[in-house]
């Protein structure tokens, strides 16, 4: 399953250099990478990918994990990363687009 996510108001840092980046508001594609059903319904774990290049020249890439239950409501949860550090945590919600 996959499904776009908005990941808003986060900020990291660079493993290398050690400087800190703000982190725009971006839509990345999310992967669903596990499912546990629970009381209420499925718990699906999500997989989205970031990259960029700091100031220092090194590139970064994050893999942003967030979690959907109950069904249609996302939270972040944790990341991986060997270049980046996340120093505040985004905010995650699901990616509408308007249609005019």
């Amino acid at each position: 399953m996959i499904t776009t996510l908005q990941i808003d108001k986060y900020q990291y840092k660079c493993r290398w250099c050690h400087k800190l980046h703000g982190g725009p508001s971006r839509v990345l594609v999310f992967t669903c990478v596990g499912e546990q059903p629970l009381s209420h319904g499925l718990e699906r774990t999500y997989e989205g990918e970031f990259s960029s290049v700091c100031e220092c020249d090194q590139p970064l890439a994050i893999t942003f994990r967030a979690k959907e239950y109950p069904e249609g409501v996302f939270s972040y949860c944790g990341y991986r990363s060997a270049d980046a550090e996340i120093i505040a945590a985004p905010t995650v919600r699901e990616h509408m687009e308007i249609m005019g």
